[in-house]
C-alpha cells in the first residue's frame, strides 16, 4: 500500500515519540497533505511521516481503535473465565 489523495484528512495515532517526525505517543494527528505515495505532511512540526512506518511509529486511528476494542473484548471474556474459575474452584477439572 501506499498514501494517496484519499488519506487527506484521515486521523492517525502516534505509537511512538518521534520528535523528528513530530509525533508524540498516543496523540491523535491529522494528514494535511499527501506529498507523494510515501510521505504525508501531519497537523504538527517535523519531517512528517513514512507509509512504511506505519504499524510501528504511527497508525491510521480507525485500525488502531478496532484492534484496541478487539483486544480488550478478548481480556475481558478472559477475565470472565479466570473468575468462574477461581470462584467455583479448581476441584472436578481435569487437566489430562
Amino acid at each position: 500500500m501506499a498514501f494517496s489523495s484519499i488519506h487527506e484528512g484521515l486521523q492517525i495515532i502516534a505509537l511512538q515519540n518521534k520528535p523528528g517526525r513530530g509525533l508524540v505517543k498516543d496523540e491523535i494527528y491529522i494528514i494535511t497533505d499527501v506529498l507523494n505515495s510515501h510521505q504525508a505532511d501531519i497537523n504538527s512540526t517535523g519531517s512528517g511521516i513514512r507509509y512504511t512506518h506505519q504499524g510501528t511509529m504511527w497508525d491510521f486511528l480507525h485500525a488502531y481503535t478496532q484492534n484496541q476494542q478487539f483486544v480488550e473484548c478478548i481480556s475481558f471474556a478472559t477475565g470472565i473465565l479466570l473468575f468462574i474459575l477461581f470462584s467455583k474452584g479448581f476441584t472436578g477439572l481435569s487437566f489430562t
